[in-house]
C-alpha cells in the first residue's frame, strides 16, 4: 500500500459530560476529524462544545435527541455524522470514544504511526485512572467501512457484518493508550 494516507476520525455521543470537555478536545484535537453528538444535555455541555468549534476546525457538534434513546442508533449515527466529513479516497480508522475516555499523548501519532490500513478494527490497552486496572479494548478503534455497525441498546457491541477476512480483522497497540476516569 504504497503512499497509503492514514487519517484519523474520533466520534463521539455526549450528554451532561461538561466536566470533561476540554481535557476530552485537548487529547483529540490531533485527529482528523471529530464528530460529536450531543444526545440532550442539560449541563451546558452543547453549548460549550459548539463554543470549540471556531477553534478546532476539524470539530463538528451536533445536538441530536432520539426519541427511544438507545446507545447502539447513538453511536450508530454519530458514525453517520462522521462518515459524511470523510472521504473514502484515504484510509480512515474511526474511534469512539465516551468523554470520560481519553488517547495517551501522542496516541493519535501512535495510532497513524501503527495501524497499516489494512485490519477492520484495532485493540487498544486501556487504564482506568481511579483503580489502575488495565484491559485491552477492541470497540473503540475501526476501519471507516459500510459492514460496521454498533448493536444492542446498553452494553453496545461493534460488529461487521458481513465478516471481514479472519486474515486482517485485528490490529493491536500494545502499548497504554486509552486512559479511563
Amino acid at each position: 500500500m504504497e503512499n497509503l494516507v492514514i487519517k484519523i476520525g474520533i466520534y463521539a455521543i455526549c450528554k451532561n459530560e461538561g466536566a470533561h470537555i476540554s481535557r476530552w478536545l485537548e487529547a483529540h484535537k490531533s485527529a482528523d476529524k471529530i464528530v460529536i453528538v450531543d444526545t440532550g444535555s442539560t449541563d451546558n455541555s452543547f453549548n460549550t462544545l459548539k463554543s470549540f468549534e471556531t477553534m478546532l476546525p476539524n470539530l463538528v457538534v451536533e445536538q441530536h435527541i432520539f426519541e427511544e434513546f438507545r446507545f447502539d442508533t447513538a453511536k450508530n449515527y454519530a458514525m453517520s455524522k462522521l462518515k459524511e466529513f470523510t472521504n473514502t479516497d484515504d484510509m480512515w480508522l474511526f474511534g469512539c470514544l465516551d468523554l470520560d475516555e481519553f488517547l495517551c499523548d501522542g496516541g493519535i501519532t501512535l495510532l497513524k504511526d501503527l495501524w497499516n490500513g489494512t485490519s477492520d478494527k484495532v485493540k487498544i490497552n486501556a487504564t482506568t485512572i481511579d483503580s489502575g486496572f488495565n484491559c485491552v479494548s477492541e470497540n473503540k478503534f475501526h476501519k471507516r467501512a459500510d459492514y460496521v455497525r454498533w448493536i444492542n441498546p446498553v452494553h453496545e457491541t461493534l460488529i461487521f457484518s458481513p465478516p471481514p477476512s479472519p486474515v486482517a480483522f485485528c490490529s493491536t497497540v500494545t502499548s497504554q493508550c486509552i486512559l479511563h476516569t
